[in-house]
């Protein structure tokens, strides 16, 4: 093995060790910088010579199928690995041209036993909530929140209630696939074979599904068929970006989606945040590094559950200025979940 070789696995499995998210690797002109988040948070973990910086990006983008030779455009592709524990992990490989360095981020994967939906609930109660959402047998489940907060392991836990509740063929449309699950169809995404979301959708419908999953709603066409398979009597799950919850009405019917349509297949809309429980041991969000409650995990989600009766309100009103997180927030810090500090900071 080379040498360079190495310091990347090493990498990848400080990285994972720490129960790092993403790794980014940027430069200035003397050396490079590698950055790992944590919980959310965006913390240094190394500096290294520039030229080992520059071999470990030809490195990741070699691996990930990416062209070594093209610096000036951004390019992103995927790999897999089995590194510690035998555990294989996915690895999302995306490079950004600088003035100074080809920055590259890396997400990590582990393709370990999903989260049980129980689990992921910092509020018990909306686990429930989220238990009977898949009990549904047709309709538009759409699931919200930034980059990072957790939607697609929402999913992918919600899927796997429902497969225990009964037997169902669910068919998955992803970019890439984050979790290889046999119990389902996965359909993987590929803009260069020109595998598309649209091209995935007909082919599942025609495929006897009794659930579709779509890894993300990012255009018009999506959109269309998305809604398209929920009226044909499917049960379809998406994640879409927006503010929140109403936000999603106002974005769909932005992407050309009718108001009507919506009216009859959405099921409910799930606005989704991850927030840093309060620490029994330090009482604070912020361990000190001895605590041994700081290798848990620390994060867990509140959500902004949007069904029944408010749902057809928010589809009549189209009005996108309530935030109903603000209002789980402060729930959460009146049951001493959370810091107040924690809610303003997410707020802002």
């Amino acid at each position: 093995m080379t040498t360079i070789h190495n310091q990347s696995r090493k990498l990848l499995l400080q990285a994972l060790r720490q129960g790092a998210s993403d790794i980014h690797l940027s430069g200035t002109r003397e050396d490079g910088i590698i950055q790992f988040r944590l919980n959310g948070r965006l913390a240094p973990f190394q500096r290294i010579p520039l030229q080992t910086a520059e071999r470990l990006v030809s490195h990741f983008k070699f691996s990930a199928g990416l062209d070594i030779g093209e610096r000036r455009k951004p390019q992103s592709g995927a790999m897999d690995l089995i590194l510690e524990q035998k555990i294989p992990v996915s690895l999302r490989v995306s490079t950004l041209p600088t003035p100074l360095f080809e920055a590259v981020a890396i997400r990590l994967h582990p393709q370990q036993t999903p989260f049980a939906l129980e689990s992921i609930p910092l509020i018990k109660r909306q686990a429930q909530q989220l238990i009977s959402l898949m009990t549904r047998t047709q309709g538009l489940i759409l699931l919200t929140g930034a980059t990072g907060s957790g939607k697609t392991t929402t999913l992918y836990a919600m899927l796997q209630k429902a497969l225990h509740m009964q037997n169902l063929h669910i068919v998955t449309i992803e970019d890439p696939i984050e979790q290889l699950n046999p119990a389902f169809t996965q359909f993987e995404m590929n803009e260069k074979a020109q595998l598309t979301y649209e091209v995935g959708l007909k082919a599942a419908l025609r495929h006897d599904p009794d659930v579709i999953m779509i890894g993300e709603i990012r255009d018009q066409t999506t959109a269309v068929y998305a809604v398209r398979a929920a009226l044909t009597g499917h049960l379809v799950l998406a994640t879409i970006h927006s503010a929140n919850a109403r936000g999603t009405i106002t974005r769909l019917c932005e992407m050309g989606v009718a108001l009507h349509d919506l009216r009859e297949v959405v099921v409910a809309i799930v606005a989704q945040e991850l927030i840093s429980r309060k620490c029994p041991l330090c009482l604070s969000s912020d361990c000190s590094p001895y605590c041994t409650w700081l290798n848990n995990r620390k994060r867990a989600a509140i959500f902004d559950i949007l069904e029944g009766k408010a749902l057809q309100e928010a589809l009549t009103a189209n009005d996108s200025s309530f935030d109903g997180l603000g209002k789980e927030r402060r729930f959460a810090i009146a049951l001493g979940y959370i810091e107040e500090k924690e809610a303003k900071n997410r707020a802002l």
